[in-house]
């Protein structure tokens, strides 16, 4: 499986043991416009109305 984020530069990364890495990448408001929209559409998102 390849990674869709990999040519974005990091702005901050960290490893975690145990978890793994951890990383902040800018945003890409039209390559991810439907991870946006998924993430506020679930009912886990009232928190934010």
């Amino acid at each position: 499986m390849s990674d869709p984020y990999a040519s974005r530069t990091a702005v901050h990364e960290q490893v975690t043991d145990g978890f793994g890495t951890v990383r902040v990448l800018p945003l890409d408001p039209e390559a991810d416009a439907g991870v946006i929209h998924r993430w506020v559409s679930e009912d886990r998102a009232a928190f934010w109305a």
